[in-house]
C-alpha cells in the first residue's frame, strides 16, 4: 500500500520512541510503587496493581458530595477511587506529592478527563481551577501537585487550566493528621480570589488530590461564593 510521506514520518517517529523508552527502560529500570515488579511504564504501577484498583462508586461519590453543599452548591463531584491505607492509589498519590512524580498526577488527571468525556457527564466545562498551595508550601516541596492533575484534565477537555485563580492567603498547618472540626477550623479564609476576570461568570471545575472530610474544598468553594454567576464542579483523585 502506497503511504505518503508525511504518515511515514509519524510512523518512524512513534517507532523511534517506543524504542528509546524501552532502551531507558532497561538501562534505568522502573518498579511498582506497590508490588515492587519492574514495569516498563512511566505511571507508576504494573498492570496486575492497576487491575486491582477499586474504582468509586456512584453510591460512594454521592455520599461524599453532600459535605460539599455548605457554602456553594456544586454541580457535580468526580473521583477515581476510594482512599484506603496501603492500597494502590494512596501509594501512587504519596510518590505524586512528596516523591516529585509529577508525571503521575498529570497521568491520573487524563483518566478523569476521559471518564468526565465518556461516561460520566457531558456537562461542558469552560475551565480548570486547581486548589493551590501557600506559596511557603509551594517552595518547600518545589510544585502544586493540583496543578498536574489539573493539566491533566484540562488536555483531554480542550479547556484552559486557570492555575492562579485562587490564591492561598493564609498559610494552615498540615491536615493529615487533624480531626474534621480543627480541618475546618485551619480552612477559615484559607482562599481568596486573584484572578476575578479569569473565573467570573464561568463553569468551573476545581481539582484537588484527595476529598477527605471535605474542609480545604469548602475553604475554597466559600471564596468562589463571591463571584457572580460561576458554577461549580469538584474533580479529585481519590475520596475517603
Amino acid at each position: 500500500m502506497f503511504i505518503l510521506p508525511e504518515e511515514s514520518n509519524i510512523k518512524d517517529k512513534i517507532w523511534w520512541k517506543s524504542l528509546l523508552q524501552t532502551v531507558g527502560y532497561l538501562l534505568t529500570p522502573k518498579y511498582c510503587l506497590y508490588c515492587q515488579r519492574q514495569i516498563y511504564n512511566d505511571i507508576g504501577l504494573c498492570r496486575h496493581c492497576w487491575q486491582n484498583i477499586q474504582w468509586a462508586t456512584a453510591t460512594h461519590i454521592d455520599r461524599k458530595e453532600a459535605q460539599l453543599m455548605e457554602h456553594f452548591p456544586i454541580s457535580h463531584l468526580y473521583s477515581l477511587a476510594p482512599f484506603h491505607q496501603g492500597e494502590e492509589i494512596r501509594e501512587l498519590i504519596h510518590h505524586l506529592k512528596y516523591n516529585h512524580r509529577k508525571e503521575i498526577g498529570f497521568y491520573l488527571g487524563e483518566i478523569i478527563g476521559e471518564r468526565i468525556q465518556d461516561s460520566w457527564s457531558s456537562f461542558a466545562w469552560d475551565i480548570v481551577v486547581p486548589i493551590p498551595l501557600h506559596f511557603i508550601k509551594k517552595w518547600r516541596r518545589g510544585y502544586n501537585q493540583s496543578d498536574y492533575i489539573g493539566q491533566g484534565i484540562a488536555s483531554v477537555l480542550h479547556i484552559p487550566l486557570i492555575k492562579d485563580g485562587l490564591k492561598r492567603v493564609r498559610y494552615t498547618k498540615t491536615q493529615t493528621q487533624l480531626d474534621k472540626e480543627k480541618r475546618t477550623h485551619n480552612m477559615n479564609d484559607a482562599f481568596a480570589i486573584q484572578d476575578r476576570e479569569a473565573l467570573q461568570g464561568k463553569r468551573i471545575l476545581l481539582v484537588d488530590d484527595v476529598f477527605t472530610t471535605g474542609a480545604t474544598l469548602n475553604g475554597a468553594l466559600k471564596a468562589l461564593a463571591h463571584l457572580n454567576g460561576i458554577e461549580v464542579g469538584v474533580a479529585t483523585i481519590s475520596l475517603t
